[in-house]
């Protein structure tokens, strides 16, 4: 019998996510909800032809009527808490979150509430975890090691993107309390996904005990994306955007090499896993709540001081 999956959202994000789950040498059954014709014809196009499994398409969570094996939820921040409360409530037991999970404190409380009344799991996909390159990274560091980890970057989006870092250190850390503080840059920039949605530069700094984050993204385009990582047993740097390690102490090259994944090649395992074994390297909505409320902090505390605008949510996707 094939698994039944249910992608809401068929962007950009979306897509990409089905076009990994196409490939899936076992069947599957797959629902996309995209109310946006264009989107869903962009999508379309993007399928490779004769594949195995089944696709139906609709415009309207509304339209409905069955549980699925597992939900991915890659829509706008703004409407994924109403979405995954409606299929909570509908029975659906086992979700793929794409992040910022939510834009509120408030609402981050609210959907833990819910999983853990309707006993359902939702893993955040923030798929760096998924790695190789981190995930070797993982087994060659303590969580109690004094851990650095500091990221520079261009204009990429720190609002966005900011949770895929702090994950990592919390992840390598075996942690899921973390404290934050920023310094972004005195400009708020668009986001390509709304008007009511900004994207920040600057700096964010973390720490967990003696070990310390730092995310620097500049308002400069173009810039490489940088990680340089420090225990007190080793020193590595990599550059993701050109796939090279730049710098490397106390380790043999060999050891590490990296490679940059994009969600079309990761998505299908991180189902099989779900499903198979309901488990995922990704963390639990639970494990990166703190982190998304520093965040929130940061940001509207930053929107406030340029704008004088007291938020209630935070202008985030």
């Amino acid at each position: 019998m094939s698994s039944n999956i249910l992608i809401v959202g068929c962007g950009n994000i979306g897509s990409r996510h089905l076009q990994s789950l196409e490939r899936s040498l076992t069947p599957l059954s797959i629902t996309v909800i995209e109310p946006n014709m264009n989107s869903q014809k962009i999508a379309k196009s993007q399928l490779e032809k004769n594949s195995k499994n089944s696709i139906s398409w609709f415009s309207s969570i509304s339209e409905l009527n069955h549980i699925f094996d597992l939900a991915i939820i890659t829509t706008n921040a703004e409407q994924r808490k109403s979405i995954v409360d409606t299929l909570l409530e509908s029975g659906n037991k086992k979700f793929l979150l794409e992040k910022m999970v939510c834009q509120s404190q408030n609402d981050y409380e609210d959907l833990i509430k819910n999983f853990n009344k309707h006993n359902a799991s939702g893993w955040v996909n923030t798929n760096r975890r998924y790695f190789p390159f981190y995930q070797t990274l993982k087994n060659l560091i303590n969580f109690n090691d004094n851990l650095k980890i500091s990221i520079t970057a261009g204009n990429n989006g720190l609002g966005s993107n900011a949770i895929h870092f702090i994950d990592i250190f919390l992840w390598l850390k075996n942690s899921s309390d973390i404290s934050l503080n920023g310094d972004l840059t005195d400009k708020l920039y668009p986001n390509k996904r709304g008007n009511q949605y900004y994207e920040f530069s600057g700096t964010i700094l973390g720490e967990i005990s003696n070990s310390f984050l730092k995310i620097s993204f500049s308002p400069v385009n173009n810039l490489p994306l940088i990680l340089d990582i420090e225990t007190q047993n080793f020193h590595i740097s990599i550059n993701e955007t050109d796939e090279k390690i730049l710098k490397i102490k106390n380790l043999k090259k060999f050891e590490l090499s990296f490679k940059y994944l994009h969600v079309s090649d990761l998505t299908l395992q991180i189902v099989s896993d779900i499903l198979k074994n309901n488990y995922s390297h990704l963390p639990k909505i639970q494990d990166l709540f703190i982190a998304h409320c520093e965040l929130f902090k940061i940001f509207n505390s930053h929107v406030k001081k340029l704008t004088n605008k007291e938020l209630t949510i935070c202008p985030i996707t």
